[in-house]
């Protein structure tokens, strides 16, 4: 396994941290409001316990089907408060839990996706085909064991009550109670289902964080003719239109925020633009790709300091030894095909800048436009991308669109 594959696990699994950090927080927040409103009416309930007495039904004068009826349904003012308090409280501690466990769910998967690299690196290292298998017959232990942990959860201890089993099942509960973080949690767990009100909190909580994840999950989309997908930071529709994300001089945000391309003006009079196209870390593997012998030249251009490794050979290259430098350069220009309005460019006047705003450098192409029909520009952009289905390239196209109208 190449060490870009590395870097994409080890930014797999910050991209899944994000992730359910995000879930986490929607949890919380969703529970907290829910609390704060449920709070609210309780502090209003004491208040006004406070100035007047219990309820009065006497004084209400109702027939006696409607007096039974709300005798039985409120019993007293004071239960009410006391029941709002409790409730208010079980919501209270039932977020945190719920949070809890779905970090504990993270936790989870990640140590199973750690365990199963090590094993295909160990494989690799000894270069033993039979290992190869190890780790998918160790997925299928460790999923089928954690749905025995998951339905103990969920029946509130029910496979701990099995005594035949309790020998077999109690080295399984520790080891994914250790890796779930159980021990965080256990005591609020044990402190709900020892109520018979807390057990039903239990019994909804994977229903409740699986609505959660499906509700904070919906997106809205404008109309018929609009999908917010073709609009999205990553990804550009391919025709006439684009985001002011991509534009240098429609940008509100800050520039320091990634961008893969940035056109210098979405409108231009000067008969001149530019495009930068920002060398990532990730164009690291394309360039193996491509160019093989890029290993013999500089190693530490295609670690995880990709880009450090550059700049690094830069600073310490001396007068006799610009070619690797230079030829970095051109690697960088291969990856990339420019074409305005269909006419392919020439990338070998692209110039190597370092960025300003950027922690990447940037390749910028000057774009001249005194032969152009005044109008609209179309830029289209093609990079290449190492695909490691195949182990080959694939061209990821973008058009920018900008216009040009001399004075």
């Amino acid at each position: 396994m190449s060490e870009y594959s590395s870097d994409s696990t080890v930014g797999g699994a910050v991209l899944a941290g994000a992730v359910v950090s995000y879930f986490c927080g929607a949890i919380v927040f969703i529970n907290l409001i829910i609390h704060f409103l449920l709070r609210g009416l309780w502090i209003g309930a004491v208040g006004l316990r406070s100035v007047s007495g219990d309820i009065n039904f006497h004084q209400l004068r109702l027939s006696n089907r409607f007096n039974r009826f709300l005798r039985h349904r409120i019993s007293s003012f004071d239960d009410y408060i006391i029941g709002l308090d409790r409730i208010c409280s079980v919501i209270f501690s039932f977020s945190f839990l719920l949070a809890l466990l779905l970090i504990g769910f993270f936790f989870y998967w990640g140590v199973m996706i750690l365990i199963m690299y090590g094993i295909m690196q160990f494989a690799e290292l000894v270069d033993v085909k039979g290992l190869y298998v190890g780790p998918f017959i160790f997925m299928a232990i460790y999923l089928v064991l954690g749905l025995l942990y998951l339905l103990d959860f969920m029946t509130l201890g029910w496979v701990k009550r099995i005594r035949w089993l309790s020998r077999f099942y109690y080295p399984v509960y520790r080891f994914f109670g250790f890796v779930t973080l159980a021990r965080i949690y256990r005591p609020l767990y044990y402190n709900f289902i020892d109520d018979k009100f807390g057990r039903r909190m239990v019994l909804i909580a994977v229903p409740y964080i699986l609505l959660i994840l499906v509700a904070v999950s919906f997106s809205f989309q404008g109309g018929p003719f609009y999908d917010a997908r073709y609009f999205s930071d990553q990804e550009i529709f391919e025709g006439e239109f684009s985001k002011e994300f991509y534009y240098e001089n429609l940008r509100e945000d800050d520039l320091r925020q990634p961008s893969r391309y940035l056109v210098g003006a979405d409108m231009v009079s000067r008969p001149i633009n530019k495009v930068s196209l920002f060398i990532l870390p990730e164009y690291a593997a394309t360039i193996e790709c491509k160019f093989p012998e890029v290993n013999r030249l500089n190693e530490s251009v295609l670690n995880s300091e990709f880009i450090v490794g550059f700049n690094n050979a830069k600073r310490t290259m001396n007068a006799d030894e610009k070619k690797p430098e230079n030829d970095f350069i051109n690697y960088f220009r291969e990856i990339f095909e420019l074409r305005l309005n269909g006419r392919q460019l020439n990338m070998d006047d692209a110039v190597l800048f370092d960025s300003k705003n950027y922690p990447f450098p940037k390749l910028v192409k000057y774009l001249p436009l005194s032969r152009e029909t005044p109008g609209l520009q179309q830029l289209e952009i093609t990079r290449f991308e190492y695909s490691r289905n195949g182990d080959s390239l694939r061209p990821i196209k973008k058009v920018l669109p900008f216009y040009y109208q001399p004075n």
